[in-house]
Protein backbone atom coordinates (compact mmCIF):
# COMPACT_ATOMS: atom_id res chain seq x y z
CA UNK A 1 0.00 0.00 0.00
CA UNK A 2 1.34 3.49 -0.92
CA UNK A 3 1.19 5.57 1.84
CA UNK A 4 1.55 9.96 1.93
CA UNK A 5 2.06 12.58 3.94
CA UNK A 6 -1.44 14.38 4.79
CA UNK A 7 -3.18 16.74 6.54
CA UNK A 8 -5.32 15.88 9.40
CA UNK A 9 -7.75 16.84 12.25
CA UNK A 10 -7.51 16.37 16.12
CA UNK A 11 -11.02 15.92 17.54
CA UNK A 12 -10.42 19.23 19.14
CA UNK A 13 -9.71 20.65 15.07
CA UNK A 14 -6.31 21.08 15.48
CA UNK A 15 -4.11 20.43 12.66
CA UNK A 16 -1.05 18.10 12.06
CA UNK A 17 0.44 15.87 10.02
CA UNK A 18 -0.62 12.27 9.40
CA UNK A 19 2.33 11.00 8.76
CA UNK A 20 4.21 7.81 6.72
CA UNK A 21 4.99 6.43 9.58
CA UNK A 22 2.26 6.82 11.54
CA UNK A 23 0.33 4.75 8.83
CA UNK A 24 2.36 2.20 8.26
CA UNK A 25 2.47 1.55 12.09
CA UNK A 26 -1.13 1.49 12.05
CA UNK A 27 -0.62 -0.90 9.10
CA UNK A 28 1.20 -3.02 10.88
CA UNK A 29 -1.19 -3.19 13.93
CA UNK A 30 -3.90 -4.44 11.97
CA UNK A 31 -6.23 -0.88 12.16
CA UNK A 32 -7.47 1.19 9.61
CA UNK A 33 -5.47 3.85 8.12
CA UNK A 34 -7.34 6.90 9.47
CA UNK A 35 -5.81 9.35 12.10
CA UNK A 36 -8.81 8.79 14.80
CA UNK A 37 -7.33 5.17 15.01
CA UNK A 38 -4.18 7.03 16.47
CA UNK A 39 -5.84 6.42 19.99
CA UNK A 40 -6.04 3.00 19.56
CA UNK A 41 -2.09 2.36 18.49
CA UNK A 42 -1.01 3.12 21.44
CA UNK A 43 -3.22 0.13 23.45
CA UNK A 44 -2.02 -2.17 20.48
CA UNK A 45 1.59 -1.32 20.80
CA UNK A 46 1.60 -1.76 24.36
CA UNK A 47 0.32 -5.02 24.38
CA UNK A 48 2.41 -6.35 21.57
CA UNK A 49 6.05 -7.71 21.74
CA UNK A 50 8.53 -5.35 20.87
CA UNK A 51 9.91 -6.20 16.92
CA UNK A 52 14.16 -7.25 16.66
CA UNK A 53 14.61 -3.39 15.33
CA UNK A 54 12.78 -1.86 18.59
CA UNK A 55 14.79 -4.22 20.95
CA UNK A 56 17.95 -3.40 19.13
CA UNK A 57 17.59 0.29 19.69
CA UNK A 58 16.07 -0.21 23.65
CA UNK A 59 19.39 -2.00 23.80
CA UNK A 60 22.37 -0.62 25.11
CA UNK A 61 24.81 1.28 22.94
CA UNK A 62 28.17 0.54 22.14
CA UNK A 63 30.86 2.64 23.84
CA UNK A 64 32.77 5.03 21.81
CA UNK A 65 36.12 6.50 22.39
CA UNK A 66 35.97 9.87 23.54
CA UNK A 67 36.22 12.71 20.83
CA UNK A 68 39.02 14.88 19.99
CA UNK A 69 38.52 18.89 21.22
CA UNK A 70 38.94 19.71 17.56
CA UNK A 71 36.58 17.16 16.67
CA UNK A 72 33.72 18.62 18.79
CA UNK A 73 34.27 21.81 17.93
CA UNK A 74 33.31 20.64 14.62
CA UNK A 75 30.04 19.50 15.68
CA UNK A 76 29.04 22.84 16.92
CA UNK A 77 25.37 23.72 16.36
CA UNK A 78 26.28 26.37 14.04
CA UNK A 79 27.03 25.35 10.35
CA UNK A 80 29.93 25.40 8.93
CA UNK A 81 30.59 28.09 6.32
CA UNK A 82 29.55 27.11 3.13
CA UNK A 83 26.63 24.72 4.65
CA UNK A 84 23.07 24.76 3.56
CA UNK A 85 20.98 25.11 6.26
CA UNK A 86 17.13 24.32 6.12
CA UNK A 87 14.60 25.06 8.23
CA UNK A 88 14.66 23.87 11.68
CA UNK A 89 11.52 21.57 11.29
CA UNK A 90 9.37 20.07 8.31
CA UNK A 91 7.68 22.96 7.37
CA UNK A 92 4.63 23.02 4.93
CA UNK A 93 3.18 26.07 3.13
CA UNK A 94 -0.13 26.67 3.64
CA UNK A 95 -0.99 27.91 -0.03
CA UNK A 96 0.34 24.89 -1.65
CA UNK A 97 0.43 22.04 0.97
CA UNK A 98 4.01 21.25 -0.22
CA UNK A 99 6.68 20.63 1.71
CA UNK A 100 9.85 23.44 2.24
CA UNK A 101 12.79 22.72 2.02
CA UNK A 102 16.10 24.30 0.62
CA UNK A 103 18.34 22.69 -2.41
CA UNK A 104 21.64 21.00 -1.08
CA UNK A 105 23.11 20.49 -4.87
CA UNK A 106 22.18 19.93 -7.66
CA UNK A 107 23.90 18.47 -10.70
CA UNK A 108 22.39 19.87 -13.95
CA UNK A 109 24.89 17.32 -16.12
CA UNK A 110 23.41 14.08 -14.40
CA UNK A 111 20.03 15.62 -13.47
CA UNK A 112 19.46 15.30 -9.27
CA UNK A 113 20.46 16.78 -6.52
CA UNK A 114 19.58 16.51 -2.65
CA UNK A 115 16.98 18.52 -0.73
CA UNK A 116 17.71 20.04 2.64
CA UNK A 117 14.26 19.23 4.52
CA UNK A 118 14.04 19.94 8.51
CA UNK A 119 16.26 19.45 11.06
CA UNK A 120 19.34 18.77 8.57
CA UNK A 121 17.56 15.74 6.71
CA UNK A 122 18.20 15.39 3.24
CA UNK A 123 16.04 13.72 0.25
CA UNK A 124 16.66 12.99 -3.35
CA UNK A 125 14.95 14.35 -5.96
CA UNK A 126 15.44 13.69 -9.81
CA UNK A 127 14.84 16.57 -12.76
CA UNK A 128 12.05 14.25 -14.16
CA UNK A 129 10.21 14.87 -10.91
CA UNK A 130 10.04 18.84 -11.39
CA UNK A 131 7.07 20.82 -11.95
CA UNK A 132 7.85 23.27 -15.41
CA UNK A 133 10.40 24.05 -18.07
CA UNK A 134 13.06 24.38 -14.70
CA UNK A 135 16.78 24.08 -16.01
CA UNK A 136 18.82 24.43 -13.04
CA UNK A 137 18.40 24.68 -9.48
CA UNK A 138 20.90 27.09 -7.11
CA UNK A 139 22.28 25.93 -4.12
CA UNK A 140 20.33 26.85 -1.69
CA UNK A 141 17.18 28.24 -3.31
CA UNK A 142 14.25 27.65 -1.07
CA UNK A 143 11.82 25.40 -3.07
CA UNK A 144 8.32 23.63 -2.80
CA UNK A 145 8.07 19.69 -3.33
CA UNK A 146 5.63 16.60 -2.47
CA UNK A 147 7.03 13.33 -1.10
CA UNK A 148 6.83 9.78 -2.31
CA UNK A 149 8.04 6.39 -0.83
CA UNK A 150 9.94 4.37 -3.51
CA UNK A 151 11.68 1.21 -3.25
CA UNK A 152 14.75 2.89 -2.67
CA UNK A 153 13.37 5.13 -0.13
CA UNK A 154 11.34 8.71 0.17
CA UNK A 155 11.73 10.90 -3.32
CA UNK A 156 10.27 14.39 -3.45
CA UNK A 157 8.02 14.91 -6.71
CA UNK A 158 6.30 17.59 -8.04
CA UNK A 159 9.54 20.06 -7.56
CA UNK A 160 9.07 23.75 -8.22
CA UNK A 161 10.96 26.82 -7.28
CA UNK A 162 9.65 28.79 -4.45
CA UNK A 163 8.19 32.34 -4.35
CA UNK A 164 7.18 33.12 -1.41
CA UNK A 165 8.51 34.85 1.34
CA UNK A 166 12.14 32.79 2.50
CA UNK A 167 11.85 31.00 5.89
CA UNK A 168 14.38 30.98 8.17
Amino acid sequence: MNFRDRWAEKENGERFVFTVEMQRRLSQAGLPIDPSALDQLGTVERQSQPTRYERREQSEPEPRAPESSSRSEERSSSPRSGEIVGPETIQIDPMTGKYVGRVKWYNTKKGYGFIVRGAGEEIFFHKSATVGEVEEFDEGQWILYDVETTAKGPEATDVEPYLGEPLE
